[in-house]
């Protein structure tokens, strides 16, 4: 009964851009990073692994074009990465982007952090 944070910023940016929104993808069950990185000691790739796993994918992805997958906080991309891969094995010729509200900037994973910068200082500088 938490507050889908995602599925509300979504609705928001979808607003914003005029754009439909569609809730597509799902957890098969309940994939709590915290508990796979901190608790049972999982590395990146083995968390990517078990959430893609955990991810179900609507059939309606695939009559999208352009896809702009909308998180809530980014750290180090992970739950992205197993996103955009998931959705990647319904649609192939789709361009898929993600936004995110916050991030969590870590130097070991971004190493030119100019570039999110300049994107952040885009975004607020629109209309």
């Amino acid at each position: 009964k938490e507050i889908h944070r995602t599925l509300l910023l979504a609705r928001e940016v979808g607003r914003l851009l005029g754009v439909e929104i569609a809730d597509v993808l799902k957890l098969s069950h309940p994939t709590s990073k915290s508990l796979l990185r901190t608790g049972l000691g999982f590395t990146p790739r083995q968390f990517e692994s078990s959430y893609e796993e955990a991810l179900t994918v609507d059939s309606r992805v695939s009559s999208y074009k352009n896809i702009l997958l909308v998180d809530d906080v980014c750290t180090e991309g992970s739950t992205l990465r197993a996103t955009t891969a998931a959705i990647s094995r319904v649609v192939t010729k789709a361009t898929i982007s993600a936004a995110c509200a916050g991030q969590m900037i870590m130097r070991r994973v971004v190493k030119d952090d100019s570039k999110l910068v300049r994107a952040v200082h885009v975004l607020g500088s629109a209309p």
